[in-house]
């Protein structure tokens, strides 16, 4: 597998939005939308596991040279955390 720049640069979406509104009809509104589906709390942050996976996966590319060092970099996580 080879990923080129050019291709990566047709793949990006790149969006500028700005939102007005109310606080508490978005809070309500969020709290509508979660409870009407079977989501549930989680006891631990999960994002350092994937982020782990993510960059091993990351760096065997790399390593195995399917991808270039700029692709890697701007596939490399960092700091990531749920919302």
């Amino acid at each position: 597998m080879s990923i080129k720049n050019s291709e990566l640069r047709d793949r990006q979406l790149v969006c500028h939005v700005t939102i007005i509104i109310n606080e508490e009809d978005y809070n309500l509104k969020i709290n509508s939308v979660l409870g009407e589906f079977p989501y549930k709390s989680i006891a631990n942050e999960p994002s350092n596991i994937y982020e782990k996976s993510v960059k091993s996966v990351n760096q065997q590319l790399l390593n195995s040279n399917t991808i270039t060092k700029n692709i890697h970099n701007w596939l490399n996580i960092q700091n990531s955390r749920c919302p």
